[in-house]
């Protein structure tokens, strides 16, 4: 087995590099000079370090934020919950489906197997309407939307 290079470093010989390690804390909009247009010979190149609270202040962005209501709350959290008894009980009554369906016409088991694949499918396209619910916006919540409308009567 080769030695690994990266043993013959000595930890003394690294924090010597980085002792000699150039910083410079300058304000940038004041200096346009950069390591090319330097003219004297022993100028080292050197990189900007901001102070921490101009780079906290650049980074993050307080954004306004409102907690859910508890009407919320407990309606993303029905919706939750209704996810994984639809994606059971789709895969059980396809199950049991193609369980009849084997029975029936005696093509064990790919009645079951099909009954499976297909209530898998059907679980999983309910878990995306269901989650795209969870997370739409109140604007469309507001608007009671029955069942029935009388648009279709006008038409």
């Amino acid at each position: 087995m080769p030695d690994n290079p990266l043993d013959k470093i000595d930890d003394a010989e690294v924090k010597d590099w980085l002792d000699h390690w150039p910083e410079v804390h300058e304000d940038p909009s004041t200096s346009v000079e950069s390591d090319l247009d330097r003219t004297s010979e022993n100028s080292v190149p050197t990189h900007f370090t901001p102070s921490p609270d101009a780079m906290e202040d650049e980074l993050f962005t307080a954004l306004p934020y409102q907690p859910d209501t508890v009407e919320e709350t407990a309606r993303k959290s029905g919706l939750a919950y209704s996810i994984g008894i639809v994606f059971f009980v789709s895969i059980a009554f396809m199950l049991l489906l193609g369980w009849g369906a084997d029975l029936v016409l005696g093509s064990k088991p790919w009645g079951i197997v099909g009954g499976i694949v297909l209530g898998a499918i059907i679980g999983f396209i309910q878990v995306f309407r269901i989650t795209s619910q969870i997370f739409a916006s109140d604007d469309k919540k507001t608007a009671i939307r029955p069942l029935l409308s009388d648009r279709d009567d006008e038409e």
